[in-house]
Formats: structure tokens, C-alpha cells, sequence
């Protein structure tokens, strides 16, 4: 089996990173101080869809801020015709959409944490995890993340934490 870019991914990671094994699953971002941050509220925040099965062949970080973009997103990320697309009003919201791309590990799950506003950019927290050798039954995966939050023209920033559980 050829590994994939995420699994290459992990195992540097891993080799760099030995914390990401520590029994807490400690993420391996750091917590801004409170001081410094305006967070988002978390009613503001609405997950749309989180799926382990998107259309997204390829890791895919991006904000969509019309109507247009979100409908070809929504149907790549749901199939043609199967489930249509929220009314979203993008004057006052805008949807965020991150995706793994292709996992040959079942294990593997991707979902926005927070959305914090500092100074003059908008943080997105995503987390992934997952692990490299423990699963039993393998299965292709496409994780995927699709968000609505309040509009925002300031830069955004997407920051990643990996967790990575130890085999049993």
C-alpha cells in the first residue's frame, strides 16, 4: 500500500514531535492569552456539515464569501443532487470549509475548534487527528469541516493541531 501525504505527514511529525504521543493528546498549538483575543461566540459558530466522507480529494483550507463558491463547495463536498445546500446570507455570515483530502486510514477526522478575532486577522483553530497504525479495518476517508460564522473582512489565518492516539 502507498502511503499517502498526511500519513508521510504524521510520521515527520511524529519524529519531531514526540509530545504528539503524550497520553493527554495534548494539542501542538499554543493557547493565546485571554487578554489578547476577542473569541467568537460558540452559538456563532454553526457547523453545516462534518462528514467523514466528502467529495474533497485534496486538503482544502479556504473562506467562501458568495453564494456561487458555497454552492459548487457544497456540491463537491455532498455529491451531485444529494442534499442541497443551507441558505446562508453571506452580508452577514461566511463559511469556512476544511478537508483532509484523501485517507486511506478510517481513523483520521478533521473539525474547526474555534474561530478567534486578534488584532487585525481571524484565527481558525482545526484539529486533526487520528493514528498511524492501529487501524483494524481499513477503509478510504475524505474528512471534512464546513462552518458558518459571522462575516469578517479581516485576514483569516488557519492554525492546525494533531492529536495522535497510541495503539492499545
Amino acid at each position: 500500500m502507498r502511503p499517502t501525504k498526511w500519513r508521510l505527514f504524521f510520521v515527520f511529525v511524529l519524529l519531531l514531535q514526540p509530545a504528539a504521543l503524550s497520553a493527554q493528546n495534548e494539542p501542538l498549538f499554543k493557547t493565546l492569552p485571554e487578554d489578547s483575543l476577542h473569541r467568537i461566540g460558540r452559538d456563532s459558530v454553526v457547523h453545516l456539515r462534518q462528514s467523514l466522507r466528502s467529495g474533497f480529494g485534496d486538503p482544502l483550507r479556504v473562506v467562501v464569501k458568495d453564494s456561487a463558491t458555497f454552492q459548487r463547495l457544497w456540491t463537491q463536498a455532498v455529491g451531485q443532487g444529494r442534499e442541497p445546500p443551507p441558505g446562508i446570507d453571506f452580508s452577514r455570515d461566511m463559511v469556512i470549509v476544511v478537508a483532509m483530502g484523501h485517507q486511506e486510514d478510517p481513523n483520521f477526522v478533521i473539525r474547526i475548534d474555534s474561530v478567534v478575532s486578534r488584532n487585525a486577522a481571524l484565527a481558525v483553530y482545526d484539529h486533526l487527528s487520528g493514528d498511524l497504525i492501529c487501524a483494524i479495518a481499513w477503509d478510504s476517508v475524505n474528512p471534512a469541516d464546513i462552518v458558518k460564522v459571522p462575516r469578517s473582512n479581516q485576514v483569516v489565518v488557519f492554525h492546525e493541531a494533531l492529536t495522535m492516539t497510541r495503539c492499545p
